[in-house]
């Protein structure tokens, strides 16, 4: 189930760059997606293996859960704005 969640979000982030990249700079913004992707993805594993091998699986699931509810607070914070880059006018 795990995948399937992966490609959808991959998908959407995918799609969103598409549209709110300009078109002579798409394929940076691509790039930059992956960049940004990898980071997060390795710092968090990083994190979360290191609190788990040294204090324990607790510390590990709560780094999680901080970090989710963060996300899921900025996301609340952000949603007019992004909705509203959203629906303007086409790229040039």
């Amino acid at each position: 189930m795990s995948w399937f969640i992966w490609a959808l979000l991959s998908a959407l982030f995918a799609g969103i760059t598409a549209i709110l990249a300009k078109i002579g700079v798409a394929g940076t913004a691509y790039g930059m997606l992956g960049v940004v992707n990898v980071i997060g993805d390795c710092g968090s594993s990083l994190v979360v293996g290191l609190s788990w091998t040294a204090v324990g699986p607790t510390a590990a699931f709560l780094y999680a859960v901080v970090v989710g509810a963060a996300g899921t607070l900025l996301m609340a914070l952000t949603k007019g704005n992004v909705a509203s880059s959203l629906n303007r006018a086409p790229r040039t």
